[in-house]
This record gives C-alpha cells, sequence and structure tokens, in this order.
C-alpha cells in the first residue's frame, strides 16, 4: 500500500514538473519578438500619419512618430501607403528590438516585450539602454523595472502612456 501511495505522489510530482515546464510563465529570448502587438501597441500610442507634420516641437514628422532626417527631404512632401508607414516604422524601432533582445538579460513575456518596445520607441534606444528600468530588469527585480517605467512622463501628456505600458508589463498580456 506504502508503495502505491509513493509511486502516485511521484506520478502527480512529475506531471506538475512536465506541465510547468511546458507552460513557462516567460517566454524564451528567441520566442519574443516584434510582433502585430508590438505595432498595434505603438501606433496606437504615436498615431499613424501619412504626410508629413509638425510634431509640436519643431521637428518635422510622418508616418509612426518617425523624424524626418536631412537625407530623407522627400518625406517633407510624400504621401505614404499603409505598407511604407509600417516599413519604416519596422526600421525606427530596430534599434530598441535589438537593445531589449541583446541587452536585457532577463526572460520576458510578449507582453512585457511589447511595454518595453513602446518605452524604448518613445524615449529612444539610447535613454532606454541606460535606464532605471534596463537597471532594474537585468537584476532581476520586475517589479522596480515596472515602477521605474513611469518615471518617464515628461511631458505631462505621456502620463497616461507610461500607465498603460506599466500595466501591460505587469499583467504581461
Amino acid at each position: 500500500m506504502k508503495s502505491r501511495l509513493t509511486f502516485w505522489i511521484v506520478y502527480i510530482f512529475a506531471i506538475l514538473i512536465i506541465a510547468l515546464h511546458d507552460y513557462p510563465l516567460t517566454l524564451k529570448k528567441s520566442e519574443v519578438g516584434v510582433k502585430t502587438s508590438t505595432i498595434e501597441l505603438i501606433q496606437r500610442f504615436e498615431g499613424v500619419k501619412h504626410q508629413a507634420y509638425d510634431d509640436g516641437y519643431g521637428n518635422m514628422t510622418i508616418g509612426v512618430g518617425h523624424l524626418i532626417k536631412k537625407d530623407e527631404p522627400h518625406l517633407y512632401f510624400a504621401t505614404l501607403s499603409d505598407r511604407q508607414v509600417k516599413d519604416l516604422l519596422l526600421d525606427d524601432i530596430r534599434p530598441c528590438e535589438d537593445v531589449i533582445k541583446y541587452k536585457v538579460t532577463q526572460p520576458l513575456s510578449q507582453g512585457q516585450f511589447d511595454a518595453l518596445m513602446s518605452l524604448c520607441f518613445n524615449i529612444g534606444h539610447d535613454n532606454f539602454e541606460r535606464s532605471h528600468t534596463m537597471r532594474h530588469l537585468n537584476d532581476g527585480n520586475y517589479m522596480l523595472a515596472a515602477k521605474s517605467m513611469l518615471n518617464w512622463d515628461r511631458p505631462k501628456s505621456l502620463t497616461k502612456r507610461r500607465y498603460k505600458e506599466h500595466k501591460l508589463f505587469i499583467n504581461g498580456a
């Protein structure tokens, strides 16, 4: 009787270990990346403009927050297609993707990755790389990393965005 009970305890324990192993709370580094959810989140926060506009700070912008560079004068008068807007955004977010994929040492859920991509895109990959958010994250302190995201609220119009990113980072979805 005792050996049968031991068998069932070991059996149930083994099933739990397998189940937990097959259902990770975070994804492997190779499984997270820019997905439709990432693009949609950034577009929702930044907005989409098919023609150039002044961003309110004297910067000519087009697409999804793309600052028009000196070597892109053709964009001042262009009307971009949806595909061109998306391609421009994918080029613009690549530095953020690289920083998060190669410099963040802790595993992330897709929701956490998306929240960090939105923050990084908004503040710039250089600022993100030097941020307390990244430092806390690499120390394994997810809660402090999430809290420090809220510090990037200048101008105050960004406060609502930061809280949404914070919530996405905490909830992971």
